[in-house]
C-alpha cells in the first residue's frame, strides 16, 4: 500500500465523517423543531383553557 493508497483511505474516511456530522445536525435539527411545536401545542392548550374557563363563566 503506497501513500496514494493511504490518502485515499483518509478522503474515505473524511467523507463518512462528514456524512455523520451532517446526519448530526439534522437530527439536532429535527428535535428543536419538534421542542418548538410542543411548545407551540402547549401554549395553544393553555389559551384554548382559558377560552373554556371564560365560556364556562359566561354560560
Amino acid at each position: 500500500m503506497g501513500v496514494a493508497g493511504i490518502g485515499g483511505a483518509n478522503d474515505a474516511m473524511m467523507q463518512m465523517m462528514q456524512i455523520l456530522m451532517q446526519g448530526m445536525a439534522e437530527q439536532t435539527q429535527l428535535c428543536e423543531n419538534m421542542v418548538a411545536v410542543s411548545i407551540e401545542n402547549s401554549m395553544i392548550g393553555q389559551k384554548m383553557s382559558t377560552a373554556q374557563q371564560i365560556i364556562d363563566v359566561y354560560a
